[in-house]
């Protein structure tokens, strides 16, 4: 039922970008335990979308835990993708380690070494690739792309151009 509730009434709309947090505050203010239950969870999706900044700061200013499968691509990999810059500004003054972000990272479909870090670089997220680096976040740059159609590129060769698909 909390899960109905949270798509039922859009306190978060992937496709808008939106976050609800006031009525998210509202609602875990009333009913303390949905941070405990569903809190990670959210916590994972906020992260992961652009214009959620204010409620993932509220979910970690909560104490709901973040916890991610370091081997595997994962929310943080998704907020470096959509260029989620002050999502992963909050997670990681907050004290998240950003160490192991920067390491090779498997995704179904795509090289397995796209880290992070890549995608901040790949996407022109100059002010993440900052953050990362700031926060500890360390990619082989000239490592090469496996799987990438055998074109011998590494991530830096992919930032520099018009992105991965330019050939």
């Amino acid at each position: 039922p909390i899960l109905r509730l949270l798509n039922k009434d859009l306190i978060v709309d992937r496709w808008a970008g939106v976050c609800d947090t006031h009525r998210m505050v509202a609602l875990a203010d009333k009913e303390p335990a949905l941070l405990q239950s569903v809190g990670p969870t959210l916590l994972c999706s906020t992260i992961a979308l652009k214009g959620c900044a204010p409620a993932t700061n509220f979910l970690l200013q909560r104490g709901v835990p973040l916890s991610v499968e370091e081997t595997a691509y994962n929310c943080l990999h998704k907020a470096g993708w959509a260029g989620c810059t002050d999502n992963l500004r909050h997670v990681f003054e907050a004290g998240f380690d950003a160490t192991i972000v920067g390491l090779i990272k498997p995704h179904g479909g795509w090289p397995d070494n796209y880290s992070l870090m890549y995608w901040a670089a790949w996407g022109g997220y100059v002010d993440m690739a900052k953050l990362l680096i700031k926060h500890g976040a360390r990619v082989n740059h000239e490592l090469p792309l496996k799987g990438n159609g055998s074109r011998g590129t590494t991530s830096l060769h992919e930032a520099v151009a018009n992105g991965p698909w330019s050939g």
